[in-house]
């Protein structure tokens, strides 16, 4: 229990932390940009609140205590307004308030009230609480529903009382109905009292009866577990207002993802799953076969999803000082007895395993946000330990706040981008775990806006635009793009350089010239050569073009090298020969340099129509693609292959414009469609369905527009 007295005054300061820390949350939730899934969530929301049924993936894709929070000050109306969107952020506020008073409180009670005031300290200055918190998520609700459980969780095993145990059992049906991945967080909590019975917890056991064999302690314990799923059974359909229904067994019998379907085929598997409610069900099915897709993530220059990702991405998405505190405090948690340690710590890691193992989803560190508290009561148990009651434990302690403070300021007010200064700071984050941690869309515009209004003689690439000399930017994802000589790398040329300036991690701008290519290739970088000289290409200049490939000796030139050089000769050799240049093209596509071969290709042939639109759509213009390829078949000529791609870029939309799925249905069904045999029926057939599925959801959107 805890060391120190519980001071009054300590109870004010901490509470005065968690106060000025949710007004800052309250003003960065009116000013911060608006996520791709924000207005999705507060439709849901009023779907929810509506006790209507759940029918389209965006309703059961999060569970309904979080759609719940967006309607508690939803004003109605347009859901794409911003000013409804502000307002209904404020609602949502309700959640991290919960976080950082289940945190701070925690702390106190089982360790004193110094470590009530840090660990309140370590959740205000928490750049990923203040990135995330603001927003309409899913992730801060299960943090704080997670953190909630565990310090109900520890109270009950200190005094096993059925109050204690209903109250458990109530915040384990608020956590299930915050987000599907709650039930690894419920399995850390569970695994973590069956551990203190193990270790002596007794539930139920009179004052003066002798100590119950281990057997009976598990079993008991067990009861008691099997009572907490009972009451958070009934609390989950009450977080649906009990409108929706049990999931029947035609429901269960045509489940579409793999480990859904094992589930329901295990020995009362169908059982379980028909316990919960439909939706719940139909929600995990659609988020299983999601989270089995991990050819989509990046990891240093790799492509595919890594297994150190999330590890990393935990280690370099907190402050250093935290982690400084955390190792010292670390100790100090594990003597305190009675399954605090396991009740704080496995939930987290066993989070952490899960998402590492399957290498599911790399979405940034607000996938792993239950692992952020687990930190924050590590460090603050520092606070407890005789060190910190040293004179330069003090010192630490107080360095430890004002860098904490420091980076607040520096980050302010946008924090999704933060990186610590071992991480190389906002500026380098793209490098190693760039997905979802360095933007979540919101600055891709405001971004870009704000380096232009400081930098209006800069380009600003879109993605697989190629090489060019002056002041150019990018955005964090395309700095990412696929290298086109190794699929399984990343590659993109502005990489080997630094930013001379950059709009939080999101936006990065680069000062490109011939010195620093050549800097480069006498580092090492052979490939920054065929860089310059395909910049040189663009611009026009061959002499310069042939210049840059000689700055890499002879001995050490790869055989890109000579394809490169090959290039430079067709293009000088073709002129303004259409035939000869579009050949000059096929090379450049070959090599990767998609912007040159679309330079080069020939627009007039019907045959190049589908290469013309896939250029377009390579180097980040596919509405002109589309607009291109529509036009080409225009005359009636057009193939099934090309209203696939075509039905296939309108479907989902793109940065530059919004999805038109009725467009695209409109050209499927005018066609042609292929023949029922032919290879392409199959895909035809998936991307009908994904079609009309969008042709739904966008008529659900603007019933609520």
């Amino acid at each position: 229990m805890a060391d120190s007295p519980q001071r009054p005054p300590l109870l004010a300061a901490t509470l005065a932390v968690v106060a000025a820390a949710l007004l800052a949350l309250a003003w960065l939730s009116q000013v911060v940009e608006r996520t791709p899934d924000e207005r999705n969530y507060q439709i849901a929301g009023r779907v929810v609140a509506a006790r209507q049924p759940l029918t389209t993936p965006e309703q059961r894709f999060q569970g309904p205590l979080m759609l719940l929070g967006t309607q508690l000050t939803d004003p109605g109306g347009r859901a794409s307004d911003d000013a409804a969107l502000r307002r209904a952020r404020l609602g949502m506020l309700g959640f991290p308030a919960l976080l950082l008073l289940a945190v701070a409180l925690w702390a106190r009670q089982a360790l004193g009230s110094r470590a009530g005031l840090a660990a309140a300290l370590c959740g205000a200055t928490s750049p990923t609480l203040l990135a995330y918190g603001p927003l309409l998520s899913s992730d801060v609700p299960l943090a704080a529903l997670t953190a909630l459980a565990g310090w109900l969780a520890w109270r009950w095993a200190q005094r096993p009382t059925t109050v204690r145990l209903l109250a458990f059992g109530v915040a384990c049906g608020g956590l299930a109905a915050t987000k599907y991945t709650a039930a690894i967080p419920l399995a850390g909590l569970a695994g973590a009292l069956l551990l203190a019975a193990a270790r002596g917890l007794d539930p139920w056991s009179q004052p003066d009866a002798a100590p119950r064999r281990l057997a009976g302690r598990l079993l008991r314990t067990a009861l008691a577990l099997a009572v907490v799923g009972v009451v958070a059974l009934a609390t989950l359909y009450a977080c649906y207002l009990f409108a929706q229904p049990p999931c029947p067994a035609t429901t269960i019998a045509g489940l579409t993802s793999g480990p859904m379907r094992a589930l329901a085929a295990l020995p009362g598997g169908a059982f379980v799953l028909g316990l919960l409610p439909e939706p719940m069900v139909l929600g995990l099915d659609h988020q299983a076969i999601w989270a089995g897709r991990t050819e989509n993530g990046t990891f240093f220059d790799r492509r595919g999803n890594h297994v150190a990702y999330y590890p990393l991405t935990l280690l370099l998405k907190t402050p250093e000082p935290l982690w400084l505190l955390a190792l010292v405090g670390l100790p100090r948690l594990a003597r305190a007895g009675r399954g605090l340690a396991a009740l704080a710590l496995l939930p987290a890691a066993l989070l952490l395993a899960y998402c590492s193992a399957t290498r599911s989803l790399q979405m940034g560190v607000r996938y792993l946000l239950p692992c952020v508290p687990a930190v924050w009561l590590a460090a603050a148990a520092a606070a407890e330990t005789r060190w910190a009651r040293t004179r330069g434990g003090r010192a630490v302690f107080a360095a430890a706040a004002l860098a904490a403070l420091l980076y607040v300021a520096l980050g302010w007010p946008r924090f999704v981008g933060f990186f610590p200064l071992v991480a190389g700071g906002p500026a380098n984050g793209f490098r190693a775990v760039a997905d979802g941690n360095c933007d979540w869309d919101q600055r891709w515009q405001a971004g870009l806006d704000a380096l232009r209004a400081r930098h209006p003689d800069a380009a600003f690439l879109e993605v697989g635009q190629g090489p060019r000399l002056g002041k150019v930017a990018a955005y964090c994802d395309d700095l990412k793009d696929v290298d086109p000589r190794d699929p399984a790398r990343c590659y993109h040329w502005l990489a080997r350089l630094r930013p001379i300036d950059r709009d939080g991690a999101a936006w990065l701008l680069f000062d490109v010239t011939p010195a620093a290519f050549a800097a480069a290739v006498a580092r090492g970088d052979e490939r920054a050569a065929e860089d310059l000289a395909v910049a040189q290409l663009l611009a026009g200049d061959v002499a310069a073009a042939r210049a840059a490939l000689a700055l890499v000796p002879a001995e050490r030139r790869a055989a890109s090298h000579a394809a490169t050089q090959s290039l430079i000769e067709a293009v000088a050799a073709a002129g303004s020969d259409a035939a000869a240049r579009d050949a000059a093209s096929l090379t450049a596509t070959a090599l990767g340099h998609f912007e040159l071969a679309l330079a080069l290709a020939d627009r007039s042939p019907r045959a190049n129509a589908v290469r013309i639109a896939a250029l377009l759509l390579r180097t980040g213009r596919p509405r002109d693609g589309v607009a291109f390829l529509e036009a080409a078949g225009a005359d009636g000529s057009r193939t099934t292959e090309e209203v696939l791609l075509l039905a296939a870029s309108l479907c989902d939309g793109g940065r530059h414009y919004a999805p038109e799925p009725m467009h695209a249905l409109a050209l499927m069904l005018a066609g042609p469609a292929p023949a029922a045999d032919s290879p392409l029926a199959g895909p035809w057939g998936d991307l009908m369905a994904r079609v009309r599925a969008a042709v739904a959801r966008e008529q659900a959107l603007d019933r609520d527009r």
